[in-house]
């Protein structure tokens, strides 16, 4: 027997329902499933519920469960605790929670979630849209242990991945998300985009992605990245030719799918900090065309998809954080100083101007500090800050020791430092 959510003649539902389907309906919450003991297939697709799936384990009978596309946001460990309802319902086969943001933040809750439905003796054939095969379950009862033994860890991840991503996709098809093992390394990082290029319905390779950008901007030391180029030429131009198609095909990907920019686009920021094969450089050129873009736009479509905003809230902290690393930091002033100036850049940089004024004490002829300068000084309050931070008095001492250039180049960098100063 069929039935919707309103109640027969007597005022209450059929205690013989077997089948509820309530997809599409705006529901906010979940609807009560009291005295539904028979019920087999509960379909809860395409509404707006916000709260768990509550109320499941009074119908032990119950074999499908849709409740995907959804408005579910709930931290890993909070999820953990919902998942374990599973382990109540013994007859199910099908279950399908994907396009609900905790889903799409969390992919690994499928492990949990077969985990629990193991324990329950059930014999889960489809999970998210994905047949599930023996040797995934087997998969599954070992991955779930690195969850539960993990899921601290899964919460803070769980918060960065959502401020990575703003908007939240209506689909996200299942696929199991292994641990990861070991160090991140450039290949790995090109298979996923690659994959992503490849199946554009899935946003698990972004998100797995942005977790390896992530594990390397926050390394410690350089041991840390020793897997970084693994596999790949030691030569520095078989690394610059990867990372320059790790840029490209990021690029690629961030124009056809509109779902990963976020990720892929905060991802490159925080491959800013590496400094071996013009990674950051690269990088650095991604993220430029994108403030180009958004430039004559008007615009980004949101803060969390406008370049400039990432390249001050990721790429300029970690070059403050990293300052003693001169190498590195000039690397990274170098690739902001061939950005093309406009005011969204100029912006942008207002966070590093004492930065900039503490290499001008170490690197006085260094000419890509003063084109960044140059760069910043376009906006007005950089300049009010520029000035408190002595930026002006220092390129006056610059100018009065040096002799007045005779190249373009020479001319155009003295040209800019009369600018800065005056």
């Amino acid at each position: 027997m069929q039935c919707s959510l309103r109640k027969d003649a007597r005022g209450e539902r059929s205690k013989e329902t077997t089948v509820l389907v309530v997809d599409s309906n705006r529901l906010k919450a979940m609807p009560t499933l009291d005295g539904l003991r028979n019920l087999r297939i509960l379909n809860l697709a395409h509404n707006q519920i916000t709260d768990w799936w509550a109320g499941i384990d009074q119908c032990p009978k119950l074999q499908v469960l849709d409740m995907s596309c959804n408005e579910m946001s709930f931290l890993p460990s909070q999820a953990v605790r919902y998942l374990h309802v599973f382990a109540t319902l013994k007859h199910l086969t099908e279950v399908d929670l994907q396009g609900n943001p905790f889903s799409y933040l969390f992919p690994e809750h499928a492990a949990a979630l077969l985990h629990f439905s193991l324990m329950a003796g059930a014999k889960l054939q489809v999970v998210n849209g994905e047949k599930v095969s023996s040797s995934g379950l087997l998969a599954a009862a070992q991955d779930s242990d690195a969850v539960f033994q993990r899921i601290d860890e899964y919460d803070d991840l769980f918060l960065d991945r959502q401020e990575a991503a703003e908007s939240r996709p209506d689909v996200s098809r299942y696929a199991k998300v292994e641990e990861e093992r070991g160090h991140a390394s450039t290949l790995q990082m090109m298979r996923l985009l690659e994959q992503a290029l490849q199946d554009d319905r899935s946003l698990e390779p972004c998100v797995k992605f942005f977790d390896l950008c992530s594990q390397v901007y926050n390394a410690d030391d350089e041991d840390a990245l020793k897997d970084l180029w693994v596999n790949v030429e030691r030569s520095d131009s078989a690394k610059r030719v990867l990372a320059k198609q790790l840029v490209d095909n990021a690029l690629v990907l961030m124009e056809r799918d509109e779902r990963s920019r976020p990720l892929i686009l905060r991802g490159l920021a925080k491959l800013c900090v590496v400094k071996e094969g013009n990674m950051s450089g690269e990088c650095l050129r991604g993220i430029s065309l994108l403030i180009q873009q958004q430039e004559v736009a008007g615009g980004a479509e949101s803060e969390n998809l406008d370049a400039a905003q990432v390249l001050a809230d990721v790429v300029l902290p970690a070059l403050t954080e990293r300052a003693s690393d001169e190498y590195h930091t000039l690397s990274v002033i170098k690739g902001i100083s061939s950005m093309k100036p406009c005011r969204r850049l100029a912006e942008a940089l207002g966070s590093c101007i004492p930065l900039l004024s503490d290499l001008l004490q170490s690197f006085a002829t260094e000419e890509t500090v003063y084109r960044v300068i140059a760069i910043a000084c376009m906006s007005a309050e950089n300049c009010v800050e520029a000035t408190g931070q002595g930026i002006p008095q220092t390129i006056c001492r610059t100018l009065l020791q040096t002799e007045l250039p005779t190249e373009e180049a020479g001319r155009q960098l003295y040209n800019d430092l009369c600018s800065i100063a005056g």
